[in-house]
């Protein structure tokens, strides 16, 4: 199965003052319709590329969607700021839409499943979300729940991206992209994936998309999620400033340590499962790293 074999179905959204906004459903060809259905969300910059997690979950016994979000991947508009967001609530929209699609398809249940901004925004919609009922686990894969390296660097940051957003929405500068070469083949890493959508040599970090990723971690103070929830991050964290081969083997993009601290602070059912030796992705990691992740999901999705 490749990502051509998806079927990729347009979700019209309300336009915004840019003009038109679409999201995009991707539909596993080997789902069923008869077995419980997981939904995945990427995370930022980023895009449903990673094809072999749903096969792992197809066998496991799920079938499988993903939704690339509002001006992200499959949904991108040449007129749209890419993977801009005001409010991470924005994307409670295309997330209402995906849960009624599959609904009208699969009655057998839904497990929500997300990465790094996207485990922030599935957090966000299990709190406030319209059909937050109708979503039985989650299963968080290193998701985005504090700014890393401190309190102190969140309000500078915060300080500054309030005065640029509202100096212009498109104040912006250019995000690190260690990381996206460190999984790319076309320099450290061994997955080949659209640079258009998910570039490797550089991308626009609106000041306003820092805004929207703080409130809504702010917002999880009073988290109360209350859906069983797996949680798996990587051993450790390193920051490293140029390619060395321990990036491999290390989340790079955010601290371990908040999500050990936060994680189950989210409800009153969060599991927390550490990958050895995990990336950011940890389904991007090393065989048999993500094998290990893999099979962690299926096992716990299975336990439900």
């Amino acid at each position: 199965m490749t990502l051509a074999d998806f079927r990729v179905e347009t979700l019209d959204l309300v336009p915004d003052a840019a003009g038109r906004l679409v999201a995009s459903l991707l539909h596993s060809p080997q789902s069923t319709d008869q077995r419980p259905a997981v939904l995945y969300l990427h995370g930022f910059i980023d895009y449903f590329f990673q094809v072999h997690l749903a096969e792992a979950m197809h066998r496991g016994g799920y079938d499988f969607y993903a939704l690339d979000l509002r001006r992200c991947g499959h949904a991108y508009l040449p007129h749209q700021r890419f993977n801009y967001c005001a409010a991470i609530t924005e994307y409670f929209e295309e997330i209402d839409l995906a849960v009624e699609r599959i609904q009208t398809k699969n009655a057998a249940g839904l497990y929500l499943m997300a990465h790094s901004t996207g485990g922030l925004t599935a957090c966000r919609y299990l709190q406030a979300g319209r059909l937050r009922g109708a979503v039985q686990a989650l299963v968080l894969n290193s998701p985005f729940l504090a700014i890393p390296r401190g309190s102190f660097l969140t309000k500078t940051l915060y300080g500054i991206s309030k005065l640029a957003a509202k100096l212009s929405p498109d104040s912006h500068v250019q995000a690190p992209t260690l990381y996206a070469q460190t999984v790319s083949t076309t320099h450290y890493g061994e997955w080949t994936f659209n640079t258009a959508w998910k570039p490797v040599e550089g991308f626009p970090l609106y000041f306003q998309w820092v805004l929207a990723v703080i409130d809504a971690q702010e917002k999880l103070e009073q988290s109360d999620v209350e859906v069983p929830t797996l949680l798996l991050h990587a051993s450790h964290s390193l920051r490293p400033t140029s390619y060395e081969p321990e990036v491999r083997y290390a989340d790079i993009v955010l601290d371990v340590e908040d999500m050990k601290r936060i994680g189950p602070t989210l409800g009153p059912r969060v599991e927390m499962v550490e990958i050895k030796n995990g990336m950011h992705d940890l389904i991007l990691s090393p065989s048999p790293i993500r094998e290990r992740a893999l099979a962690t999901m299926v096992d716990w999705l299975q336990q439900q």
